[in-house]
């Protein structure tokens, strides 16, 4: 969601539907930083961090993040 707020866009908005569903369960989102450039890259690497498809990836909590 943070994502879609910062970018105004579904992560994979025009890819089918079927193939979105692989794409989100596979691939990792775009670089919010080539649809806003006005933002730091910081903030697609936390975006990147929460969103990783390996869990152990992942922030361990909310706290964390």
């Amino acid at each position: 969601m943070l994502f879609e707020m910062l970018a105004g866009q579904h992560p994979f908005h025009e890819t089918p539907m079927g193939m979105m569903v692989m794409k989100h369960l596979q691939e990792p989102l775009p670089d919010l930083h080539d649809l806003r450039d006005d933002l730091d890259y910081a903030i697609d690497d936390i975006i990147q961090k929460a969103t990783a498809k390996d869990a152990t990836e992942r922030y361990t909590s909310t706290l964390e993040l």
